[in-house]
């Protein structure tokens, strides 16, 4: 029977030693020299940040949208292209309505026969004026009329008294209709039932 010899203090202390470092070296060392679950680590960033961008990209798309509807369109409308909207704003100024009947009759004293009109909430000759709105009426004469004239008549079936623009001339008579209806009137103006022309407007505050 061969007997090994005895272990010195020293040897035990030197292998404690070397256990210890070997201990203390990182864990995973193969792992950092295998490259790939870095690469699928990038993988997935580039997915996210690709997906982010998309986002990006729909959110400035909803934005650019809300700016285009809220600023007004820069191009003019067709001819024979008013919305409703168009033909339901009429204009307005800083001026009361007492303010703009002194200016009014003012202007009327000028005119020899004027008088000065206001108008009924109809909306029959929108855009270009409404109820917020002085007319100034001149007495001008039935044969100085011309196709474009804006006019007051008295309606011979309901009597009241209409203002609509002449668009039409058959013989002698016009036929009348109301800028922002879709019809012409369904009587004509007449040297009996003719009364004034409009020559001027004087728009109010509208608030």
């Amino acid at each position: 029977m061969h007997c090994r010899p005895p272990i010195s203090p020293k040897t035990v202390r030197l292998a404690a030693a070397l256990l210890g470092a070997a201990l203390a070296l990182p864990p995973a060392r193969a792992a950092i020299d295998d490259p790939a679950p870095v690469g699928r680590e990038v993988a997935q960033l580039e997915l996210e940040l690709t997906a982010e961008t998309a986002k990006v990209a729909l959110l400035r798309a909803q934005i650019a949208q809300r700016r285009a509807q809220a600023e007004p369109s820069l191009r003019p409308l067709p001819a024979g292209g008013e919305t409703r909207r168009t033909l339901a704003v009429t204009p307005s100024s800083t001026m009361t309505m007492t303010v703009a009947q002194l200016a009014a009759w003012s202007l009327v004293s000028q005119l020899p026969g004027g008088t000065v009109g206001t108008v009924q909430a109809t909306g029959s000759m929108r855009p270009l004026f409404d109820e917020h709105a002085l007319l100034i009426l001149e007495a001008a004469p039935y044969d100085a009329l011309r196709v474009g004239d804006i006019v007051t008549y008295v309606h011979p079936g309901t009597g009241q008294l209409v203002v609509h623009r002449l668009l039409e001339k058959r013989g002698d008579k016009f036929w009348p209709k109301g800028d922002a209806n879709s019809r012409f009137d369904n009587e004509y103006v007449t040297r009996e039932n003719y009364r004034m022309r409009v020559c001027g407007i004087l728009y109010t505050h509208q608030g």
